[in-house]
């Protein structure tokens, strides 16, 4: 298969670009072809302290296959250890060392995309399978329609306090029951759509009024229109990040 990605990131309006605490992580390079592509987005929650450098560690443990067999292994403990490890490294003020016995907390939305053999489609087909937790969004369109909404369907389901994943494990207590999962089949020319909350929730609530808003022609000049949609407050003011992948004819065909 055939897949063209390309991401776009930007902080909250009035921060720098360290302060930026979302992440975003792909398995290949652009316009590669193979048989499985994975990519993954997060959104470390502002209220807590160094959640950046948790949802970069759970963005790429997603990435490199380290959740092939669910959130709830080994894997997420390891990554907490390695957390722990990371920002315990230097020395921290009273009150930082405070907020890291509070732990980090972030969204995870990963998904797989996997060539297989098919009859129907020319010998193969490619399907793809989304794991969530949060409110981070995959959005699938075919033929100028959305076909699917993940896992959050409506812009009024969007709240402040979605269960997160954790850097420390007394505090995933309730990730089990939290744990999304949702597949499909990519074809041709489809596009998947993989954003953190304040995009997703425009995104949403811009489908709902009738727009078609995957026809993102801002992608030239996608900061301005992102800084101009904040300004008429038709977006919250939060770190944004997009990932857009796409299916295209494969070379031999």
């Amino acid at each position: 298969m055939r897949i063209h990605s390309e991401a776009f990131w930007l902080p909250k309006a009035g921060n720098t670009e360290e302060e930026y605490e979302d992440a975003f992580w792909t398995s290949e390079p652009d316009n590669s072809n193979s048989e499985s592509f994975r990519c993954a987005i997060a959104d470390g929650a502002t209220e807590a302290s160094f959640s950046a450098s948790w949802a970069r560690l759970l963005v790429r443990a997603y990435c490199e296959g380290k959740f092939d067999q669910g959130l709830l292994d080994g894997t997420l403990t390891d990554l907490q250890t390695e957390w722990v490890q990371s920002v315990g490294s230097q020395p921290l003020p009273w009150y930082a060392e405070q907020k890291l016995l509070s732990g980090a907390f972030s969204s995870l939305l990963g998904v797989t995309l996997q060539e297989v053999a098919s009859e129907a489609v020319n010998g193969r087909s490619v399907s793809w399978t989304a794991t969530a937790v949060g409110d981070s969004c995959l959005f699938h369109v075919r033929d100028d329609q959305l076909i699917e909404r993940f896992p959050l369907t409506h812009s009024g389901d969007f709240n402040s306090r979605p269960v997160l994943i954790s850097s420390r494990q007394e505090f995933n207590h309730q990730l089990a029951n939290n744990i999304s999962e949702c597949q499909g089949t990519l074809a041709i020319a489809d596009s998947l759509y993989l954003m953190t909350d304040a995009l997703a929730c425009w995104f949403l609530s811009a489908f709902e009024q009738g727009d078609k808003p995957w026809k993102i022609k801002h992608w030239v000049q996608i900061e301005k229109w992102l800084n101009g949609l904040r300004r008429k407050r038709r977006i919250r003011n939060d770190d944004v990040t997009i990932v857009r992948i796409e299916r295209m004819l494969d070379y031999e065909d």
